[in-house]
Parts: C-alpha cells; structure tokens; sequence
C-alpha cells in the first residue's frame, strides 16, 4: 500500500496525486498527515513552477549531516548517458544558531564540479563568462511568494537574468540590491497585477513603470525592449 500510495504521489498525472492525498488522508496518523501536507505542498509548487517536472519521493534517502530539519532532496539528470545525481540538500532552520546568530531558516545544496561539468559536455552547453543582471524581481510580502518565482522562471526561459528573493526584505532594500547588481530593471505582481494578469516593469535608469500582460505575448514584449536597450 505504502508503494502503491508513493508511486501515486509521484505521478505526473494530477488525478493519481489527488488519488495520493485522498488515500493517505484516511489512513495516516496527524503527525504523519502534516507531513505529507508539506511533501504535497513541495510536489504541487515545483509542477506549477516548472511544468512536466518529474517529483519523486525517495525513502531511503539519507545525507550525513545532523543540521538538518525538513525534507532532503537529491536532483538528477535525466539524459540517458549521464543519469546521476547532480545536486543534494535540504531544509535547515537551526544552522547559524550553531555560530552565535538567531536562528534563519534556509535551504541548501551541494554540487560537484565534476557533475556539472558532465551535465554540460553531456547536452552540448558552453559555459559562459559572468554576466550582469538583466532583471531583478521583487516581493511586497508572503503572498505573492510563488507569484515572484513564476515571474522569474519566465524571463529565465527567454534567457534573461534574473534575480529573485526567497525570504521577504523590505522594498527599499530590495532596489538596492537590484542596483548593486546592474539590474537594467525591476519587476513586480502585486495584488492588482495578479488580479490583472499582469507584471509591472520600472526602468531603474529612468525610473519609468510600464505594465505587460502576464503572457507569452506580454512576456517577449518586455525582453525584446530590455534587449535593445542593452
């Protein structure tokens, strides 16, 4: 039952994973259920981030260090001639408490040059020299979290750089970073651009704020502009 339920979980069809979630909410204890809440939470966000994405949950999965506090990870390639592990990790909440400082969660990973390397001669990639930043998302608070990644995978997949914050920072901090970075710009969903479909831009060289639509259409809009400008 325990497979059949994991291998559910791990399906890319949404069916089999809600069929997942059905079957463990009857029979797992609260303790239990929390957790597989938070696996399903990990799973659903991923998909939604980077569709066709392939989630699996792994067991036996155990890395030699005592620091960490939730899920631990391994992400491998998928090509044929080099299925192996090219990063691990995980969630830890207690770390910096080791050296002196408060508590900061955070999440972490390990990679090895050598499996780097292998990845790219495996699929043909060169690597390039360091590049400025092209763009720099920003956040107003924890609801528009997913919101800022979504953004930011999507100027990635048009071969933009992109920055995004993973913890909340406030706003002021968040354009001096941009501009430390070179950021040619900002961008942003607040509520209303989530409501819109929508994302704000605000050229940092000029101070102008222009709005695109949350769309391929909208989306190429803004890079072929940023484009020309460089």
């Amino acid at each position: 039952t325990h497979k059949r339920v994991i291998d559910l979980f791990s399906s890319n069809s949404p069916e089999a994973s809600k069929a997942a979630d059905d079957e463990v909410s009857r029979t797992l204890s609260p303790p239990g259920l929390t957790v597989w809440k938070e696996l399903a939470a990990l799973r659903d966000g991923l998909r939604q981030l980077h569709p066709g994405i392939q989630v699996d949950v792994d067991l036996s999965i155990a890395r030699g260090f005592d620091y960490y506090t939730g899920i631990v990870f391994e992400i491998f390639d998928t090509h044929p001639e080099n299925r192996r592990a090219l990063f691990g990790g995980g969630r830890y909440d207690n770390l910096t408490s080791a050296f002196g400082t408060d508590p900061l969660p955070g999440v972490g990973f390990g990679v090895s040059d050598v499996a780097l390397l292998n990845f790219c001669e495996t699929r043909g990639i060169k690597l390039a020299e360091a590049a400025t930043v092209d763009v720099a998302v920003v956040r107003f608070s924890s609801a528009d979290r997913l919101a800022a990644f979504e953004l930011a995978a999507a100027f990635r997949s048009l071969d933009l750089i992109c920055t995004a914050p993973l913890t909340e920072q406030k706003f002021g901090k968040q354009i001096q970073a941009a501009e430390r970075m070179g950021a040619r710009a900002i961008a942003f969903r607040g509520e209303a651009e989530m409501a819109q479909n929508t994302f704000c831009i605000k050229w940092l060289g000029t101070g102008e704020q222009v709005t695109f639509e949350m769309t391929p259409v909208g989306l190429q809009q803004f890079s072929t502009r940023l484009k020309a400008a460089k």
